[in-house]
């Protein structure tokens, strides 16, 4: 008896743009906790800001977090701050009744408070506090405004009182009417710089930025005007944002120790799903800290601005590699590719699925990629603007060794949805991370995207993988189109049959893929009494006979086979194999008995039905010779029929 394996738990986390700052600094605690708890993860992630203003393709990207299944997990942690920023609820609105509806787990969040839910906070007092006393102390300043966030929100109000503190310590009388308060978004600081160019406010010495965007805001606007940055005012930020590393002058500021606050969420989560288990002492990152820079007075840090110079480059030249790290692939080599070009100049779906398939290695590195898409993503008829189907299919799967296939929309391998991916569910030496990041075109949802990783090689999504998956999207969008125009140009509107355009087409492509053994069997079918139904019944009528007649012919279509109607009231059934000489028969009694009680059960006041002639011959003789002999055998059919019904 097959022993059934026990699964590692499993925990969620909710965030928005995985390669900027913050959210880097989250998923490194993740990634280390995990690896301690043996722990998978599962990272639901927008790559795009939660305050993008073109909300179509923000409500597009938000539906992911509508694919998990809180059943499936053990608990979820909140990345709350990525995704409320610029103050757009929608995201976190969309959560909360998600959440209050589907969720029985444990729910942590980080940095902010979400609901009623516990919530751990990154120790930002500390942080402030030395940012303070270094300006203090190496540079003398007395005169300082600090500049916060949103006021009453408890991160801006923390990162004031961390200033506040250290006045106390320091028993310095600081005029609290020099706190001032913003959004952490750079106009923020261009609207005190401005206050301050004006003459309204007196220039300080110094202000102290509770992050680095209203820094980076307050520095570049007094440069502007000739207020010299640090001769006239030093100004400081929070967060090590990259950027702050880059701009001139370089923001001296503060990298927090946002992995000691993840591992403070996972204990809560792991206490209540695991209170027998042991809790590790979160511990502080090596690379966190005070980072000195220009704005202040100080020299730079070479290897933290070189550091960040790096990450921040978002063209390099084709082909270049950091020699730190030969599996990145650099954006550069993406772009210089054309991979978008190839992708929408593929022809079918299964070329574009191809271009896909093969374009997947400027993903690397990656343990597992899985494309997956709803069942009728093709079907441009069928939106579905918010969750996922039921079931979904695998378009593309690769793994690192370069193994995997991409499927074709009718043969790819489905699963249930609810499961994420199949291979969630079998048994692994070892913790993962998986990543789920949606595919749709503005907000109509197209499947979505999965990346594995190992925590130990620290390897995530970046803005290549978030490039790559804009193409992929967009290519997908294109293909829908063109095999809905193609689905026009080669099928009859009427009956949903190939019409004859699309019939030379398909049978072009299957005379090539065909052994030299193969036969070709071709149906000829027309339609009995047509006319005499149009003008005794009504045309309405006609046509609903024609698709009743449509129905019949693909009951009796295989796999392999093509229906088509060839004209008004005639149809042919085609297939390229391996035929015996009773297959004809065969089709014409299923054929018959389909549309006998089809008739009895539709309650129409005459008979539908048809007079059949078939072929069979080698694939060396010529398709319409085949054709012919099998629409004379039905005319000595409609013959014989007729005159059955006369005697």
């Amino acid at each position: 008896m097959k022993q059934t394996v026990k699964r590692r738990k499993r925990i969620g986390l909710i965030l928005a743009r995985p390669f900027e700052e913050y959210p880097e600094h989250v998923l490194d605690g993740v990634y280390e906790i995990s690896r301690e708890y043996d722990y998978d993860v599962l990272v639901f992630t927008m790559e795009v800001a939660a305050g993008l203003s073109l909300k179509e393709y923000l409500y597009g990207e938000m539906n992911i977090y509508r694919l998990i299944n809180y059943n499936g997990l053990d608990g979820i942690i909140i990345a709350a701050i990525s995704i409320t920023e610029a103050e757009d609820m929608s995201i976190k609105d969309m959560l909360m009744e998600e959440l209050k509806n589907k969720c029985d787990i444990p729910v942590v969040s980080l940095d902010a408070s979400f609901g009623d839910y516990d919530w751990t906070i990154t120790d930002g007092k500390t942080a402030m506090g030395r940012i303070l006393a270094h300006i203090m102390d190496v540079h003398g300043c007395k005169n300082i405004y600090i500049l916060s966030g949103n006021k009453g929100y408890d991160v801006s109000e923390e990162r004031v009182q961390g200033c506040l503190e250290e006045f106390e310590r320091r028993n310095f009388d600081f005029d609290r009417n020099n706190i001032f308060y913003g959004n952490f978004w750079y106009d923020s600081g261009e609207a005190l710089a401005d206050r301050i160019i004006s003459g309204e406010l007196k220039k300080p010495d110094a202000v102290v930025c509770a992050n680095d965007c209203m820094a980076i805001g307050l520095t570049n606007r007094l440069i502007s005007v000739g207020i010299k940055v640090p001769e006239d005012i030093i100004v400081t930020g929070y967060d090590g944002n990259k950027e702050a590393a880059v701009n001139t002058p370089s923001i001296t500021t503060y990298i927090p120790d946002i992995s000691v606050t993840v591992a403070e969420a996972f204990n809560i989560v792991r206490g209540k799903i695991e209170p027998d288990k042991q809790l590790i002492k979160p511990k502080c990152s090596k690379n966190n800290g005070l980072k000195t820079c220009t704005s202040c007075g100080c020299r730079e840090d070479i290897a933290y601005i070189k550091s960040c110079l790096d990450k921040s480059m978002y063209l390099k030249f084709n082909g270049y590699q950091n020699s730190d790290d030969e599996n990145r692939i650099e954006i550069g080599a993406l772009l210089n590719s054309y991979a978008f070009e190839n992708f929408t100049a593929a022809d079918s779906v299964l070329d574009c699925l191809e271009e896909i398939f093969l374009s997947t290695k400027f993903l690397k590195p990656y343990k597992e990629y899985y494309l997956c898409l709803n069942p009728n993503w093709l079907d441009t008829s069928e939106i579905i603007k918010k969750g996922y189907p039921p079931r979904m299919n695998i378009a593309v799967h690769t793994t690192d060794d370069g193994k995997g296939q991409y499927y074709t929309n009718k043969s790819a391998y489905q699963f249930d949805t609810n499961e994420f991916i199949p291979k969630l569910n079998e048994e692994r030496d070892k913790s993962a991370v998986f990543y789920f990041i949606p595919m749709h075109y503005k907000d109509v949802e197209l499947g979505y995207s999965v990346f594995m990783y190992d925590p130990n090689d620290m390897y995530k999504p970046g803005i290549v993988a978030a490039t790559w998956l804009r193409f992929v999207s967009t290519a997908l969008e294109m293909i829908r189109t063109k095999n809905r125009l193609s689905i026009s140009a080669e099928y009859d509107e009427l009956t949903g049959l190939m019409n004859r355009h699309g019939m030379e087409r398909s049978i072009k492509r299957k005379l090539i893929a065909a052994y030299p053994s193969d036969k070709i069997m071709v149906i000829v079918i027309d339609m009995d009494g047509l006319k005499r139904i149009n003008d005794t019944f009504s045309h309405m009528e006609g046509d609903f006979s024609i698709r009743r007649i449509a129905d019949a012919i693909r009951h009796i279509t295989a796999k392999n086979e093509i229906a088509v109607r060839s004209g008004g009231d005639e149809f042919y059934l085609i297939g390229i194999g391996d035929y015996n000489d009773d297959i004809i028969a065969e089709k014409t009694a299923n054929f018959r008995k389909y549309l006998k009680e089809a008739s009895e059960s539709l309650n129409r006041p005459y008979e539908i039905s048809g007079s059949v002639g078939g072929a069979i011959a080698s694939v060396s003789v010529d398709i319409e010779d085949i054709i012919k002999i099998a629409d004379e055998r039905m005319y000595e059919d409609k013959i014989k029929r007729k005159k059955q019904r006369t005697d």
